[in-house]
């Protein structure tokens, strides 16, 4: 990644937790592994680059209707299928929270995610 510089990712081909992947991940590394989808992977990564830089997320809007409850509940299920046994407690929460329609979206996670790396990365929604 251009240390310093902004990258940019189009909410108009953001429907899935993948999607965001696999736009993201090829601007920040070129050495992360296609088609993961690793939370915490990505939470380390953005902190990486030695200079600030920005993410700016154009049409955030479409991504956050699409990025919803649904798409919590396909990942953090996953997550209470692999998850160490000392955490289940919490995802299973998370999980039945996203079920029932409450708690953060996806789109909140991915925010708060890249929004936890500052001063590292400034996230813009467009």
């Amino acid at each position: 990644m251009m240390q310093g510089h902004d990258i940019e990712i189009d909410g108009k081909n953001i429907f899935t937790l993948e999607d965001f992947c696999e736009q993201i991940w090829p601007l920040l590394s070129k050495t992360a592994a296609s088609g993961t989808t690793n939370l915490d992977a990505l939470n380390d990564i953005l902190a990486w680059p030695t200079s600030p830089y920005t993410v700016i997320w154009r049409n955030s809007e479409l991504s956050k209707r699409y990025l919803g409850h649904a798409e919590m509940v396909k990942k953090v299920s996953a997550l209470c299928q692999s998850c160490h046994p000392s955490n289940a407690g919490h995802f299973l929460e998370r999980l039945h929270r996203a079920e029932s329609g409450q708690g953060p979206t996806m789109f909140d996670w991915l925010v708060e995610i890249i929004q936890r790396n500052e001063p590292y990365v400034t996230l813009k929604l467009q």
